[in-house]
């Protein structure tokens, strides 16, 4: 079996298909699914840490709302001014149960509102059901949260989940729904003492950590420092193990992570809890593993059934593919021996359309083209010819215009005509410059171009032209695309200036920062509209960028294409323009390679011989 599917090619083909797709498909697989389930671990102890954080700080505005609602009692009525003078003791109670009614008002949550002075043995109860005094209520000082606030005068006491039970009927306070406390005791400058305490129902608590599950198998509870519960989504939870309290709070975090266990037969929980900063409550989540193993084993089932489709899908494929592949090979390689022997006058019938009728058809035609291409290769001999002769024509005439320059500012010369004797030295300069072998210049080379070009354009428009060159002496040494500036300034004049009636001012400045040249050419011309600002700025970006160039703009994506293919992405061209105020083009060019071996500050008369060293008169 094994000889016969190395001596086939459908054969080899399907096995190394199912060789190479399945088994690094099926061993991700076994990998991944031993991995994800602690990776996936991990993500859902990060996700509820930071939720558990965000209820925390939830809860500690909570409650410092209700603090500061306990705090009031303080200001706004033992040291008010208006209670501190009151002439009657009734003014003085109707302002207590005033304000009591407020803090009872405050939260919709708020079970009851009572506030004892024992000065008077009196206890105010502020409820849903009632908003009154009772005299002779000294009872109330063998309630815990009362000797709690006598014990510690100076602190907010938290009293934990419980029910509102043994209070006298005519009190009607409910004590079917557990409730919470805040209890304080309240001095002013008077003699007068009293303890308030305010309980609370838990369904704002409930609210709060509702947003912090995310599945109904989990449990999330609120603790106080002390391991005492406040609210629990567990109504079977009364109170916090003291293994769990004291893991803990050992961690100096303030938030954290372990797994944790019941007893010998429960099933393992991952414990994640956070840590006020503010009152040291704690937050507490169990989340059962197998919550987190379910998503695991989901995955993993998933994969096993993309799997076994790939797998379909390959040997499938991988059958098909070698059938529609080897009967046309085999037929292919017939065709190929016989034109190994010199026949190639029987080309293969094509009926195919995909690749291997591609190279069918191929095939046939180089058969039958062999002896045209020897007769092509001796056309293509005499065409190469051809051109290089008309290569060196084209050279011709560039020659003889400058040639003809020449004698034009010779006979200048002879009849004192000096600014056509500059004109014309300035013209035979920028030609003879434009055709210096080379892709790249100088700097100092590109500004006399520009130098020469900006005189001849001076003579035309006279006053009505100024211009500025500023360079640093550092930037005159660098290398770049030859004819580069020229275009631009012209650019500048064209349809920058010329359009306008005012005189015009154009600006060169180069300098180098950062290891980049810049160089920036402005105007003070008609600027460029917005809409077509848009159009210039996509013709530079785009791809086909010499392609779509319109005669308006060839200089500028001239100028562009050489920049990226002498620098890539590293070199920018910018434009930037407002109608009516004029236009900035500003080139970033990167280091290249930097002449150093000629003085920048040499003169450029210096550098010129023949006609153009004469063109000072």
């Amino acid at each position: 079996m094994f000889k016969g599917i190395l001596q086939s090619i459908r054969a080899k083909m399907i096995a190394s298909f199912l060789a190479v797709i399945t088994l690094p498909l099926l061993l991700s697989i076994f990998i991944s699914y031993r991995n994800f389930a602690s990776e996936l671990e991990q993500s859902y102890i990060a996700n509820n840490t930071v939720i558990l954080q965000q209820l925390v700080h939830r809860l500690d505005d909570y409650f410092v709302q209700l603090e500061n609602d306990g705090l009031s009692f303080y200001s706004d009525l033992l040291f008010s001014p208006e209670y501190q003078l009151a002439n009657t003791e009734f003014i003085q109670h109707n302002m207590k149960l005033r304000k009591l009614m407020g803090l009872y008002l405050a939260h919709k949550e708020t079970n009851s509102v009572l506030f004892y002075t024992p000065l008077n043995q009196e206890l105010y109860v502020i409820n849903k059901a009632l908003n009154s005094s009772f005299p002779a209520a000294q009872a109330i000082e063998g309630r815990d949260w009362y000797r709690h606030a006598v014990e510690a005068p100076d602190e907010l006491i938290v009293e934990p989940q419980h029910r509102l039970t043994d209070y006298p009927a005519e009190y009607r306070i409910r004590s079917s729904v557990p409730v919470f406390s805040l209890t304080r005791q309240i001095k002013g400058y008077t003699p007068e003492v009293g303890v308030l305490t305010i309980n609370y129902e838990l369904t704002r608590l409930q609210r709060i950590s509702e947003g912090g599950m995310s599945n109904p198998d989990e449990e999330i509870g609120l603790w106080t420092a002390e391991g005492q519960l406040l609210y629990s989504s567990n109504p079977e939870t009364t109170a916090l193990s003291l293994e769990l309290l004291t893991r803990m709070q050992a961690e100096d975090e303030e938030s954290g992570s372990f797994e944790y266990r019941g007893s010998a037969g429960d099933e393992a929980q991952r414990l994640v809890y956070a840590r006020s900063s503010h009152n040291g409550h704690l937050v507490a989540k169990l989340i059962p593993v197998h919550v987190i193993v379910a998503q695991a084993e989901k995955t993993r089932l998933i994969n096993l059934l993309i799997a076994l489709g790939i797998v379909l899908i390959v040997i499938g494929t991988t059958a098909f593919i070698s059938i529609r592949l080897t009967g046309p090979l085999l037929k292919l390689k017939r065709h190929m021996v016989r034109a190994g022997e010199g026949n190639f006058q029987m080309p293969i019938a094509v009926s195919q359309t995909d690749e291997i009728g591609e190279i069918s058809r191929e095939y046939n035609r180089m058969i039958q083209q062999i002896d045209a291409l020897i007769t092509d290769k001796y056309k293509l001999g005499m065409a190469t010819r051809e051109s290089q002769w008309k290569a060196l024509q084209a050279q011709i005439n560039p020659h003889f215009m400058y040639n003809t320059l020449q004698t034009l500012g010779s006979v200048a010369l002879d009849e004192g005509i000096d600014e056509l004797v500059r004109m014309t030295h300035a013209l035979s300069d920028m030609l003879r410059y434009s055709l210096k072998a080379g892709d790249q210049a100088k700097l100092a080379d590109e500004l006399r171009n520009v130098e020469d070009y900006l005189f001849i354009q001076t003579c035309r428009f006279e006053d009505k032209l100024t211009t500025h060159i500023e360079v640093q002496d550092e930037a005159r040494q660098w290398m770049v695309p030859k004819l580069c500036l020229q275009p631009l300034v012209e650019n500048a004049i064209l349809h920058g200036l010329e359009p306008s009636k005012l005189p015009g001012v154009v600006k060169l400045q180069c300098n180098v920062e950062e290891d980049k040249l810049y160089i920036r050419i402005s105007d003070n011309g008609v600027g460029i509209a917005p809409e077509r600002l848009a159009e210039l700025q996509a013709a530079l970006e785009a791809p086909d960028m010499l392609e779509r160039g319109q005669q308006d703009r060839i200089g500028l994506i001239n100028v562009r294409q050489r920049l990226l293919l002498m620098h890539g992405l590293a070199a920018e061209l910018r434009l930037h323009s407002v109608e009516g105020q004029g236009t900035q083009i500003e080139l970033r060019i990167p280091a290249s390679q930097v002449e150093s071996d000629r003085d920048p500050s040499q003169g450029r008369r210096g550098e010129i011989d023949g006609l153009s060293s004469d063109r000072s008169g």
